[in-house]
């Protein structure tokens, strides 16, 4: 085969590698062929289930888990994961940093704590803000995205509005025309 049909085939083999969701660092086999692999699992420990969320640091990013759009997870931060690279002001670019991402979009505390990450559809465009002490940065389109939100599923639920005291029964005749028009009552001046 000749040296650009090589480069062709591996070319076109590489597009379908990628596509059929393989990662797209290449890595060689030391015979000058490169391959692809597709990671089989997380590297944060952990399960990802709210009894056993991953353990992450502040240096992960959404890119670590590993799933389709839809997927969800639970993940615990440590404290004071307030700087490093987040895009977005949610949902976020699925390369941003996990905690930082869930400090300022208001997940978790500074303190830290577990919240609840999603694999989102990717966005046109993401656009940066300011909140919660961690800046975020605006960027254009991403394949991805990460959402973020408190691991009990969001906000408190608002208490219950009391319901209305039923009304009695009108008695007979209440309501009902009087004969000589309305009744007027005696109010005290």
């Amino acid at each position: 085969m000749s040296a650009p049909k090589l480069l062709l085939t591996l070319s076109v083999l590489s597009a379908l590698a990628l596509a059929c969701g393989s990662s797209d660092e290449p890595a060689s086999d030391g015979g000058g062929t490169t391959t692809t692999t597709t990671p089989a699992a997380t590297s944060l420990p952990g399960a990802g289930t709210q009894a056993d969320p991953y353990q992450a640091t502040c240096n992960h990013n959404g890119k670590e888990l590993v799933g389709d759009v839809g997927a969800s997870f639970f993940v615990k931060c440590p404290a004071d994961c307030t700087t490093g690279s987040v895009w977005g002001t949610g949902p976020y670019t699925r390369d941003s940093r996990l905690c930082t991402a869930a400090i300022h979009g208001g997940a978790i505390p500074v303190g830290g704590g577990v919240f609840k990450a999603s694999i989102a559809a990717g966005q046109s465009a993401y656009e940066g803000s300011e909140a919660n002490g961690v800046k975020s940065s605006s960027w254009g389109s991403y394949d991805t995205s990460l959402a973020v939100a408190a691991a009990g599923g969001g906000a408190k639920p608002k208490p219950k509005a009391e319901e209305p005291a039923e009304r009695p029964e009108p008695k007979p005749g209440a309501g009902e025309a009087r004969p000589g028009g309305p009744r007027k009552l005696n109010r005290p001046q």
